[in-house]
């Protein structure tokens, strides 16, 4: 009679769903009030913000800054490095998003190019599509640029790197559909005319002035 009893007893307990009855790990609560495995099974972090960034990552980057907000999209070259305006190439293989972050604001402190900012990065699936404008001319780095959200002619010049010392900043053309048409980054700049916003496969020729 005694067995029969504990044998009840104890099916009574698993039936409540008391803990140990099941033969699963229990689930158990750590220091930062996370729950935690801590028996007989390891999980998988998914959390994507503690993988590490590897060569052929294509990430989403957002700078915030008293020039305003600037937004990239770049793939993680084969030296680990990804392309930001000023600062050219930066090494961020190896770290996790926050620490890219982080990292990437020392850098634009410690060169002097902001006394604060802020970033913000997201890995995307490289899948991800995305319409491009091209910038060319006389800026430091010429080339195809993805069209990010509210993308404007100064921003991406701001993206291929600025101007070089021999543009002609008042005529710089935007060829949309074939048809040109021409800006005074200048006046941009000082608030006296708009900052047009781009749209898919913009144009932009930034041209060079007279040297003589």
């Amino acid at each position: 009679m005694t067995v029969q009893r504990s044998v009840l007893f104890t099916a009574f307990l698993c039936l409540f769903g008391f803990a140990g009855c099941s033969g699963l790990p229990a689930n158990r609560t750590g220091a930062d009030g996370h729950a935690r495995v801590t028996e007989g099974m390891e999980w998988e972090n998914s959390d994507p913000l503690q993988r590490a960034l590897q060569p052929g990552d294509r990430v989403h980057i957002k700078l915030y800054s008293a020039n305003g907000e600037n937004e990239i999209v770049d793939i993680i070259d084969d030296e680990g490095a990804i392309k930001l305006p000023l600062i050219d190439k930066v090494r961020v293989a190896g770290m996790n998003t926050r620490e890219a972050e982080e990292s990437l604001e020392d850098t634009y402190v410690a060169g002097r190019y902001y006394k604060t900012i802020s970033i913000t990065m997201v890995t995307l699936s490289a899948s991800a599509q995305f319409d491009q404008i091209y910038v060319g001319g006389e800026v430091i780095k010429p080339g195809p640029y993805p069209l990010t959200p509210n993308l404007t002619l100064t921003k991406a010049i701001i993206s291929a790197g600025g101007m070089t010392d021999y543009a002609l900043a008042r005529k710089v053309q935007i060829t949309r559909n074939g048809r040109q048409k021409y800006y005074h980054v200048g006046k941009i700049n000082s608030g006296r005319r708009a900052d047009p916003a781009l749209l898919a496969d913009d144009k932009i020729l930034v041209p060079q002035k007279r040297l003589f």
